[in-house]
């Protein structure tokens, strides 16, 4: 089930934002430099403006958009033309992860994750704004089904968490599964990244 976006589309952080403030930033210099005037004083203040962004760590970073079909390759992450793109702002559990029903019946809600998310992009056009890459060309995005936020809806359906990191944006999201017991949080289960770092130490 698809519900309602809780934030507006700018949460998105790819809305063009970055270009408003390198333009701002240029207007300021470009105006503000003292004692340059005519094309000859122009040039100069070009010169000078050059140094100073060769200087200043600047993010010139613009936002990547993916769109088509997707496919599901666990709760965290998905496919789309043939670029793999990581769920920004969410945790999921990992496939091997099982979590436990009010019956205290176990199930790999790791799966099951996986499960909800390709019924939500099964056969639906999906686009996917980010401009993040990992060192293994992993994308982190927001991905969107028309009005819908996919990352917001797997946290807002259960199965998935607010990533601790920089997931602040679905906070009202995972407060409104767990208070409605949707998905993980109809039985009880180990926080996704606390279930990974106890995977890692068994292995030490």
């Amino acid at each position: 089930m698809l519900r309602n976006n809780l934030e507006n589309d700018h949460a998105f952080g790819c809305d063009g934002r970055h270009n408003t403030d390198i333009r701002r930033f240029l207007l300021k210099y470009l105006v503000g430099l003292p004692g340059k005037t005519g094309y000859s004083g122009f040039m100069k203040n070009i010169i000078y403006l050059s140094v100073l962004l060769s200087l200043a760590p600047f993010n010139w970073a613009v936002a990547e958009t993916l769109t088509g079909t997707a496919t599901a390759i666990n709760g965290n992450h998905l496919k789309i033309g043939g670029v793999t793109v990581k769920l920004l702002g969410i945790d999921a559990p990992d496939l091997g992860q099982t979590c436990m029903t009010r019956k205290k019946k176990t199930k790999f809600c790791g799966q099951l994750a996986r499960q909800y998310l390709a019924h939500m992009l099964e056969n639906r056009q999906v686009k996917c704004m980010g401009d993040q890459r990992s060192s293994d060309r992993v994308l982190a995005a927001t991905c969107i089904i028309g009005p819908f936020r996919v990352n917001e809806q797997m946290v807002m359906n259960g199965w998935a968490m607010a990533d601790p990191n920089n997931g602040e944006l679905y906070k009202r999201a995972e407060l409104f599964a767990q208070i409605r017991k949707e998905g993980m949080w109809r039985g009880t289960f180990q926080k996704p990244w606390e279930w990974r770092q106890d995977e890692r130490n068994k292995g030490r």
